[in-house]
């Protein structure tokens, strides 16, 4: 067991570290959303082109003028693509996280038209005519996916409830997105996240998970100590270097014994968190097998887009653990969408004359919704999705309806692919800084590594939580080995 937790140990420790510390901060957004990462320290396959990476999620005309928005703030053109300018300045959100753009809409008051963004940085709107943002307060920090306008207000959506907005007192009233029915289940990917990260247990579990990891890289760090050390040790047998190997190694079988289990759970999960074998937490688990705490508020950051279906006189809304339909008044109900959506949710969801337009990693598809039929608007086929848990040819991140009625797609790496015109303005592309949370998240899955490793990169957390699962099982039977040892020097 010796050699074995040794030389895995020591292949993995750095890797370890910088899973443990990306681990925390993304276990606390709030902390780190101020800040972001210059172009310097961004790989290259990062590069923005052609609105790609969610620079586009969509559009708005009004009148003459377009405006394209998505995770770089909102831009105009009013030379139909020749030139285009920020309007997200004065008064918006600076942080880069914080500004990314989910959604755009227009409504008139009694002298000009309000443009009203929803944003991760909460609810901004502004005059048309005039050059500064105001924030309109809402009763919760979360981030607001969409404005959606009707006769009785403009519902805003975040991704755990809905409000009811009312221009013309500037109310802001709670509404109850009630369900009909009570899932007794949760999906098996929501199930593993919650407990790879602590969230399972609310606050106290992410803390919790948090000292764990810390930990974790006291036990990188302790184990590289204790296992390259001795070589110098055999030259220079001073008493202070002596001390310090076995404090080191007195903390590194005492802690690594303490959190143990957190450390299982953190390395058995993580195997799971990213593909290829994410694909195997496809099934439903029962609640009562759910180790944590259940929120009482059943739609608790698990909204990901909506749209309102004036036709049949219905909200839609795409929730990690569903599809679901219905009104304020009647309840929601889960049924099965018209199209797969991919597990990260739907990136375009919007209804036109009837029909529904779904967008995801899988493609952009136009849903019949009537005669059941379902077209791909990529490729102008019906369409064909040969694994719902897998990447399409074409993941799409965001579609511009333009003002002669045509779409431009966008997609994640390569931006748009269906027409040559509206060409994203360089300035974007320079003026990129990454925020430090998603930094730290393309850290944590091994994303940042690929123009490194390639393709191999989609294999660092799967192994890497293998590794450290023998490394830790490896541990514990040494640790009870030694102190089964002890145990028996006593009684001779």
């Amino acid at each position: 067991m010796k050699p074995l937790h040794k030389w895995i140990g020591i292949i993995i420790s750095i890797i370890v570290i910088w899973m443990s510390l990306s681990g925390i901060f993304l276990n606390h957004p709030e902390i780190i959303e101020d800040y972001s990462v210059g172009q310097y320290f961004i790989p290259e396959h990062y590069n923005l082109r052609d609105w790609n990476r969610s620079t586009l999620i969509g559009s708005l005309v009004l009148e003459n003028d377009t405006y394209f928005y998505g995770r770089q703030g909102i831009f105009i053109t009013k030379d139909e693509g020749d030139t285009f300018s920020e309007i997200s300045l004065s008064g918006y959100p600076k942080a880069s996280r914080l500004k990314r753009t989910n959604h755009l809409s227009a409504y008139a008051n009694a002298s000009d038209t309000v443009l009203l963004a929803s944003t991760n940085g909460g609810l901004y709107r502004k005059n048309l005519h005039l050059n500064k943002w105001s924030k309109i307060e809402l009763p919760t920090s979360n981030p607001v996916l969409k404005s959606i306008s009707r006769s009785d207000g403009i519902y805003i959506f975040t991704n755990s409830e809905a409000f009811r907005f009312l221009p013309k007192t500037n109310q802001i009233l709670p509404v109850d997105l009630k369900r009909n029915s009570i899932s007794k289940t949760m999906p098996m990917v929501d199930f593993f996240f919650q407990l790879h990260d602590g969230k399972a247990w609310g606050m106290p579990g992410k803390l919790f998970f948090d000292f764990a990891g810390i930990i974790l890289i006291f036990l990188s760090v302790s184990g590289l100590y204790i296992w390259l050390k001795p070589k110098s040790l055999r030259r220079k047998k001073g008493k202070q270097s002596t001390k310090i190997l076995k404090w080191n190694y007195k903390n590194h079988l005492k802690y690594g014994f303490y959190f143990s289990f957190p450390i299982l759970i953190i390395a058995a999960t993580g195997i799971f968190m990213r593909p290829p074998l994410i694909i195997l937490l496809t099934g439903e688990i029962p609640l009562k097998y759910f180790p944590g705490i259940v929120s009482e508020n059943k739609w608790e950051h698990k909204i990901r887009n909506v749209f309102w279906d004036s036709t049949r006189d219905i909200f839609v809304i795409d929730a990690k653990d569903g599809y679901f339909t219905g009104n304020i008044n009647t309840g929601f109900n889960q049924s099965m969408p018209p199209i797969s959506i991919f597990p990260m949710g739907a990136t375009v969801f919007e209804e036109e004359k009837g029909k529904y337009i779904i967008g995801s990693f899988l493609g952009l598809f136009e849903c019949d919704i009537e005669t059941g039929r379902v077209k791909d608007l990529v490729f102008q086929a019906s369409a064909n999705i040969e694994n719902p848990f897998m990447p399409g040819k074409n993941m799409v991140t965001g579609m511009a309806k333009l003002p002669d009625g045509s779409r431009i797609i966008a997609t994640y790496d390569t931006g748009v692919i269906n027409s040559d015109k509206y060409k994203m303005p360089e300035f974007i592309a320079e003026n990129y800084r990454m925020p430090l949370w998603n930094y730290m998240f393309e850290l944590h899955n091994g994303r940042l590594f690929k123009s490194m490793i390639g393709g191999y990169y989609i294999l660092l957390v799967p192994l890497s939580g293998i590794l450290l699962l023998i490394v830790s099982i490896t541990g514990l039977i040494r640790y009870f080995t030694r102190k089964n040892r002890k145990i028996a020097k006593k009684e001779k």
